[in-house]
């Protein structure tokens, strides 16, 4: 009698851990959710206890795989305990989410956590939601809607503040046909739209703030259709064995000197069409930056050209130079920039920088990664026995092809050019 009245005691005890147990493992769907899932009769969430119960059976293993939800109306998030749907890689979200153009707001997540964000990861479609009046700051893929997956037809107002792969809608993924209005800032690959990945016909209207890598539509990445209305800024350079640097500034100070002609049309670049070929250079070979002057011009050919070319060809050649610009060689772009924009005096060459600066290196054909912005490409010149020529990826083409700019040839200056038009063998970040 003693031993059933103890175990009556226990269960009494035991029964709010019990009951707290079977909420924490996770709701059924069917009986927390009005709806049956499916792509006819979605799970509908009104309010943002639902929403908070979604992201809390995600947290605890249900992934919703082949689930559809939809928003029935605008929903507030002010004091609701709530947590990024899909809280990591193991657990992600599998289902498909349709704001259906309805709000979201009162979302704070002040923690920083990595993974912030409405979603964090998340494998299945988010569309069509507004996301207002919210706060984010977080660590490593940190964005308005999805930190780490793929968003359309979203549009953000947040505020989203976090250090590595930073977006006003994605951290690290995809966006489609959405737009950010919120001000972005964090340390490598942030953009006002994706932070690292592609975005198609995408617009940003905010600010964004950034280390390297900075870009109003994407930090690092493909973007395709896009208009970016924003102001981008560099907080801080680069601390690296080049000294203080930010590779974001070199692309767009190197775009401004470009041949504007040389951009393909409708070219997704780091900096707006409007600010680049504003003021192009000529290529010399043995140059950092020389003003092209008629004393300048005779000099370079006397110490350099004359086993090329003969001397009527050489003044053909650059009869049409502004004698009020300068010229610069391949590797003398980024050196010009050091020197001269960044304050730390350089004169390498193309070899110098592949042994001494690039990282993740090695043989195009032996790399798969996606490329990115600032990355360098090289030529091996087998009669030389080094490398004889580098670039800088810039963007991307109308088609999502990569773009590097280049101080290309005596007859060339500085350029932008498809990387398949040309005879790159080598990469390296």
């Amino acid at each position: 009698m003693k031993r059933i009245i103890a175990l009556f005691i226990s269960l009494i005890i035991l029964l709010p851990t019990l009951s707290a147990l079977a909420e924490v493992v996770g709701p059924i769907p069917s009986i927390v959710f009005r709806g049956d899932g499916t792509e006819d009769s979605p799970y509908l969430i009104s309010t943002g206890g639902e929403l908070a119960r979604l992201s809390r059976a995600v947290s605890y293993g249900e992934s919703f795989g082949g689930a559809y939800f939809v928003l029935k109306n605008d929903i507030n998030l002010d004091g609701v305990d709530f947590s990024p749907i899909g809280p990591d890689e193991a657990r992600p979200f599998a289902g498909s989410f349709d704001g259906r153009g309805f709000s979201i707001s009162g979302l704070r997540l002040e923690d920083g956590a990595d993974g912030s964000a409405l979603f964090g990861w998340a494998t299945g479609a988010i569309s069509n939601i507004v996301l207002t009046d919210s706060v984010i700051i977080g660590g490593d893929l940190s964005a308005g809607i999805v930190a780490h997956g793929a968003a359309e037809n979203c549009v953000s107002f947040a505020s989203v503040t976090g250090r590595d792969r930073v977006g006003g809608i994605v951290g690290e993924g995809s966006a489609y046909d959405c737009v950010n209005h919120g001000t972005i800032a964090g340390r490598m690959e942030v953009g006002g739209v994706v932070g690292n990945g592609e975005a198609h016909r995408c617009e940003n209207l905010g600010s964004v703030t950034g280390r390297t890598h900075a870009g109003g539509i994407s930090g690092l990445g493909t973007f395709v259709d896009c208009v970016d209305s924003c102001t981008v800024s560099e907080s801080a350079p680069i601390q690296g064995e080049r000294g203080d640097y930010s590779v974001a500034a070199f692309i767009r100070w190197a775009l401004k000197h470009v041949h504007p002609e040389s951009i393909p049309t409708n070219a997704q670049l780091l900096a707006p069409l409007s600010s680049c070929g504003t003021e192009p250079w000529e290529y010399l070979y043995g140059s950092i930056r020389a003003a092209t002057t008629q004393t300048t011009l005779n000099s370079f050919y006397n110490n350099y050209y004359t086993k090329f070319m003969l001397r009527h060809q050489y003044d053909e050649l650059t009869d049409d130079w502004s004698r009020s610009t300068y010229a610069t060689d391949c590797q003398g772009l980024l050196d010009a920039w050091l020197t001269y924009e960044a304050g730390v005096p350089t004169d390498l060459n193309a070899q110098m920088n592949w042994e001494n600066w690039c990282t993740a290196k090695g043989k195009i054909e032996d790399i798969d990664r996606p490329w990115r912005i600032g990355e360098a490409v090289f030529i091996y010149s087998r009669r030389l026995g080094r490398m004889g020529h580098v670039g800088f990826i810039c963007g991307f083409d109308e088609n999502g092809e990569a773009l590097a700019v280049e101080a290309r040839g005596f007859a060339f200056g500085v350029v932008v050019t498809r990387v398949s038009d040309r005879t790159w063998t080598h990469r390296g970040l």
